[in-house]
């Protein structure tokens, strides 16, 4: 009977140390999935600020912690492991080809360069064309290595766009710009800052020669208010509620509101407008608020005296006087600190009147709204 106890303990005991073993390599294998997750996690950051040597070490130590600890493998119908084999291609590749796509993007900057210099439109014109083929090619190269759909292939298009602008070819622009738009969106998340940044760059193209974008028909007034609107939360979550960027895009939301006849809308993107721009808390360089604030003020007056809510037009012209004054009183102290400096400035006897005199403000050069010089990404 002893003994027949002891081997019962014994298979117990064996059985409990299996499951325990069981149990470890379970937490094991959980350990070592989650550390390949974090190496292909970095070999995204990577990617992204375009280190593609580091990014494709990063995708090799994951794919050899699922070699090696949790003894997965590639085409046994784990999307884990054949995806990381895979970027650990698309990578090598990016390295091979990254001189090459360097050098069509700087081919492309120099063309661009020497269009600025070009009186002749037609000469432009030609040039703009050599640059958009370039990039063409450079697209082409980034999609058999890199991916269509990386962020990289929607900095080229954007650029394409952007000389397209140049040529006065709205409709180009304005596709190339959206295909870039939705890799971004896609690859990167609808709040990421370049999502923002080019919706707003495509929103000023509508705004400037709208009437020149097909289809003709549709109201230019509409797709630039869809436009800012889509902007608009990428922006937040970019610089945060309380931005001047953000309080000039509730702006111009306000103003295509407005013009469409619909004040009430128009009124709620002009108060956001105000608590964007830290109002009534918000002071200026110079003392008072941002100048933009008592304008909308004073439209926020205009607009509540249409829809007849005159408690609130009492308390909103009230607050459109204060500010006026208080800039007028600041424009005016500020004048007069100035000239009394003027005058209490000696002139040395060794130095002519004409040098104590301020120089004249340098004559600011017409650009470009969108500059064709900008920074090429490679």
């Amino acid at each position: 009977k002893r003994r027949a106890d002891e081997d019962n303990m014994d298979s117990s005991a064996m059985e409990l140390t299996r499951r325990q073993e069981q149990q470890f390599e379970l937490s094991l294998l959980q350990v070592a999935s989650r550390v390949a997750d974090v190496h292909n996690n970095m070999g995204v950051v990577h990617e992204m600020n375009r280190q593609y040597e580091k990014a494709r070490s990063s995708y090799v130590d994951a794919l050899e912690v699922y070699h090696n600890t949790c003894k997965r493998f590639e085409e046994k119908g784990d999307p884990d492991v054949d995806r990381t084999k895979k970027n650990v291609e698309r990578m090598a590749l990016a390295c091979s080809s990254e001189k090459q796509r360097k050098a069509l993007h700087e081919k492309a900057t120099r063309i661009a360069t020497r269009v600025g210099h070009e009186k002749h439109f037609a000469k432009r014109r030609s040039l703009l064309d050599e640059a958009i083929s370039t990039l063409k090619n450079a697209l082409e190269l980034e999609g058999e290595t890199i991916g269509p759909t990386h962020p990289v292939a929607a900095s080229t298009l954007v650029q394409i766009g952007k000389y397209h602008y140049e040529m006065r070819e709205y409709d180009s622009a304005v596709l190339e710009i959206r295909r870039a738009i939705e890799i971004l969106r896609n690859a990167l998340g609808g709040n990421h800052p370049h999502v923002g940044k080019n919706t707003l760059l495509l929103a000023s193209i509508y705004e400037r020669h709208g009437l020149d974008i097909s289809p003709r028909g549709t109201n230019k007034e509409d797709s630039e208010l869809e436009l800012y609107v889509d902007a608009l939360e990428p922006l937040k979550a970019t610089l945060g509620e309380v931005h001047p960027e953000v309080g000039y895009l509730y702006t111009a939301i306000g103003y295509l509101y407005g013009k469409k006849g619909d004040l009430n809308l128009a009124l709620l993107a002009y108060k956001a407008s105000l608590k964007a721009y830290g109002e009534p808390s918000s002071t200026a360089v110079t003392g008072g608020v941002h100048p933009e604030v008592v304008s909308l003020w004073v439209r926020i007056t205009e607009h509540l005296a249409e829809v007849k809510s005159w408690d609130e037009v009492v308390v909103a012209g009230r607050r459109a006087l204060f500010l006026l004054r208080r800039s007028k009183n600041n424009l005016f102290q500020g004048v007069h600190l100035s000239t009394n400096s003027k005058a209490s400035t000696p002139v040395s006897s060794g130095a002519s009147v004409t040098s104590q005199l301020p120089m004249p403000a340098a004559k600011s050069s017409k650009k470009s709204h969108i500059r064709i010089s900008s920074e090429t990404y490679h």
